[in-house]
């Protein structure tokens, strides 16, 4: 049986983070956004773990809903439609936090423990 570590879907999902990392980074600068607006949301989306603090359920609760691409999305078009560069600037910052995550093999959380996500199943 093959290593799992090394399945083909799991190396397109990498990739695919890898690319939306860079996208989300060429976005940015092609915005001539504010680096440190950048690396204060970049940082800031890690304050979703904090849920681990109450029980890994709500940790992966919390984590998950950080770390999907609806809300930044969401928020990109807030910024967009309302001409507002803050928005879209915290927004791409957001993005790209989660494809280098994903490039590293950071995935959505499972409730049972912090290291077990979705990219360590592929």
């Amino acid at each position: 049986m093959p290593d799992k570590n090394l399945s083909f879907p799991r190396i397109l999902l990498h990739a695919e983070g890898a690319v939306v990392f860079l996208a989300a980074m060429s976005l940015f600068h092609y915005m001539k956004g504010s680096w440190l607006v950048f690396i204060i949301a970049f940082i800031a989306v890690d304050v979703f773990m904090a849920g681990y603090l109450v029980s890994p359920k709500v940790g992966s609760i919390t984590y998950n809903a950080g770390h999907v691409y609806i809300a930044p999305l969401i928020i990109a078009a807030l910024g967009l439609y309302s001409g507002h560069s803050l928005l879209l600037q915290a927004s791409t910052a957001w993005i790209a936090h989660i494809g280098i995550d994903r490039a590293f093999g950071y995935g959505l959380k499972y409730p049972e423990k912090f290291k077990d996500g979705h990219l360590k199943r592929v």
